[in-house]
């Protein structure tokens, strides 16, 4: 566990940041695609 300790806070918070983000194109991304199809 004395990994997480040398981690730096530049290299954490893009991680942080960048998780929910992929996680909701994930998540979003499909839903978005086939309201699309439905409005066409």
């Amino acid at each position: 566990m004395r990994a997480q300790k040398n981690l730096n806070p530049g290299g954490v918070l893009p991680v942080a940041i960048g998780v929910p983000i992929v996680a909701g194109a994930a998540l979003f991304g499909p839903v978005a695609l086939r309201r699309r199809h439905l409005d066409e």
